[in-house]
This record gives structure tokens, C-alpha cells and sequence, in this order.
């Protein structure tokens, strides 16, 4: 049974894997990593505050090999376009970071 305040439509994966992303068309690359990632998004954790409604393009640099997934989804997209829905600052004790929720464009046939 899921909670009142859920509104995924799908299965979400923990998978720690690290990407880099960049507003699309910038040049601007930035490390970040994948948090959890469902058929139609992904959610990762950054050091950059990304506004809703920008265009991302998200690139995997490595699947993890620790057995770090949570399920056997398919794995996520090498490289993905999509767009911010949220961001969100999670404060630490060293420096701030964000969790950006990112939903996939859907492809173009």
C-alpha cells in the first residue's frame, strides 16, 4: 500500500551510480551521483542548485559493481535528456549539496 503523499506511477531503484550532468547546450559538465531512478526519471545527488524547468543531459560515467542496486530494473540510460521537476538543498556538516528529481523526455519516433 503505498503512503497519501506517493505520486510515483513506478518502481523506484537505489543505484549509486556516478554520472555527470550539465544544463543542456552549456559545455558546463558537473559531477554528480544517482540517488534511485524508475522508468521514467531519475533523482541524484549534486553540488549545484538546478531550477525547475531546465533541461538536463545526464550522462553515466560507471555502473557500480558493489551490488549497490536495490532491483533489476533496467538499468539507467548511458546518456538521457529530461527535464528538473525539483530540487531540493540536504545540508551537510562539510558543504551544502542538493537532490535534483529529473523525469525523462519521452523519445521523439
Amino acid at each position: 500500500m503505498t503512503s497519501l503523499g506517493e505520486k510515483r506511477s513506478y518502481k523506484h531503484c537505489t543505484n549509486e551510480a556516478p554520472i555527470r550532468l550539465t544544463c543542456f547546450n552549456t559545455g558546463c559538465w558537473l559531477d554528480a551521483q544517482v540517488l534511485n531512478h524508475c522508468l521514467e526519471g531519475v533523482c541524484v545527488k549534486s553540488n549545484f542548485d538546478f531550477h525547475p524547468g531546465a533541461t538536463v543531459l545526464i550522462r553515466v560515467e560507471k555502473y557500480p559493481s558493489n551490488g549497490s542496486r536495490t532491483c533489476d530494473l533496467e538499468g539507467i540510460p548511458t546518456i538521457s535528456l529530461g527535464e528538473v521537476k525539483w530540487c531540493r538543498e540536504t545540508p551537510d556538516a562539510i558543504s551544502s549539496s542538493y537532490e535534483v528529481g529529473v523525469k525523462y523526455y519521452a523519445p521523439e519516433y
